[in-house]
């Protein structure tokens, strides 16, 4: 799924934030399967708040594309 932003969106800027820069959206199962972590793991990493929240579209979750791997790529077990 890719939400495209306005045109008015600014796209170069450094300080703005990732998911401006990269509108694409993952679902939970996307994130299960690339990152090879588990529904479960994933749902209480959120609930300690060591996951970005997802953001809901009716009983959708959604997350950021950026802001996924930019958590998984703090991470010693997928950054080398």
């Amino acid at each position: 799924m890719k939400i495209v932003p306005h045109a008015g969106a600014a796209g170069n800027d450094s300080t703005s934030h990732p998911s401006i820069d990269d509108p694409v959206m993952l679902r939970v199962d996307e994130i299960v399967k690339r990152y090879k972590v588990s529904r479960s793991k994933l749902y209480r990493l959120i609930k300690n708040g060591e996951f970005p929240k997802p953001i809901k579209c009716g009983r959708i979750s959604l997350w950021y594309k950026a802001e996924v791997d930019a958590y998984f790529a703090n991470l010693p077990r997928f950054n080398g």
